[in-house]
């Protein structure tokens, strides 16, 4: 009965092991290029957390009771998964941080390039960047502060740079001042672009 436990046990970590192993190594290989995408930064944040609330949860007992070495050997293991699973997730929320930053941090920008759009336009067709403008002013909402779950000497000096112009945009702006930009951007585009009517 401990002999088929044991290989029942076994065979489960080496398996939970490759997941483990494949996940990481996959999300390793895929992380430079999906940086700057905050739905799939949302994806793989809400899957690690997932992933973690089901090892945290309390498991049924199995109906082979282990030996007390068995026992000792299975504790350490599935603490080791959880911390494992744990330093994954706090890792998609510091990247899903670093886009917020990118998106807060760049709302200038984004006033610039609506600008841009509605005068090759003829002050119609935005693509879409009139309300990404808008909603840039959500991804400032975590950095009243300097996020705490960010540890600045890791950080590079853009991302840093990123950080310091989000608290700075948190500071001074707000959605409605997001609203009333896109209003004059539009307004002085129509004055000099559109003909008066006769």
């Amino acid at each position: 009965m401990a002999t088929s436990f044991l290989v029942v046990a076994f065979g489960g970590g080496v398996l939970a092991g490759w997941a483990t192993w494949e996940r990481t190594t996959k999300a390793t290989e895929t992380s430079a290029a999906s940086v700057h995408d905050p739905q799939e930064v949302k994806r793989e944040l809400k899957a690690c957390r997932r992933e973690l609330a089901k090892l945290s949860r309390p498991r049924a007992t199995p109906t082979a009771v282990p030996t007390a070495g068995e026992a000792n050997d299975a504790g350490p293991e599935s603490a080791a998964k959880v911390e494992a699973l744990q330093k994954e997730v706090d890792a998609c929320r510091v990247r899903e941080t670093l886009v917020n930053a990118h998106v807060c941090g760049t709302m200038r920008d984004h006033i610039t390039m609506l600008s841009v759009f509605l005068n090759h336009s003829g002050c119609v067709e935005t693509g879409g960047v009139d309300e990404h403008m808008v909603n840039s002013f959500d991804k400032c909402a975590e950095f009243e502060d300097f996020p705490a779950h960010l540890d600045e000497d890791e950080l590079d000096k853009e991302e840093r740079h990123r950080i310091y112009e989000s608290k700075n945009n948190r500071r001074l702006s707000s959605r409605e001042s997001m609203v009333g930009w896109r209003d004059s951007i539009l307004e002085d585009c129509r004055e000099r672009l559109v003909p008066p009517e006769k």
